[in-house]
């Protein structure tokens, strides 16, 4: 979904690599939830960088207003949370990289 290539990803396990180009995101951090660093190195964490994303990726404005509803901090973080928590029954296993890219 990322055409324009805003996007960096950086595979957690590669520690060298993720204290490297993103040093204030700690890897046990990154473990528990999706971790979002911006250009002026602010980090969202969870439901929130999922938000962020929602701004960058052109095939997802659609779904911004849903994201700033009133309530959608409450009811998204909690989401967010139990999808974190049952990914692996799921089916969210993302392959491992070697470096971030």
């Amino acid at each position: 979904m990322d055409r324009g290539a805003a996007l960096e990803f950086c595979d957690l396990h590669d520690k060298g690599a993720l204290k490297e180009k993103f040093p204030m995101v700690k890897a046990e951090e990154a473990e528990a939830a999706m971790m979002v660093v911006t250009a002026d190195d602010r980090v969202f964490r969870g439901f929130y960088a999922f938000r962020r994303l929602v701004l960058v990726t052109p095939w997802l404005w659609l779904l911004v207003p849903l994201f700033y509803l009133p309530g959608s901090s409450y009811l998204g973080t909690r989401l967010y949370s139990w999808v974190a928590r049952n990914r692996g029954a799921l089916g969210c296993r993302a392959p491992s990289k070697d470096r971030c890219r």
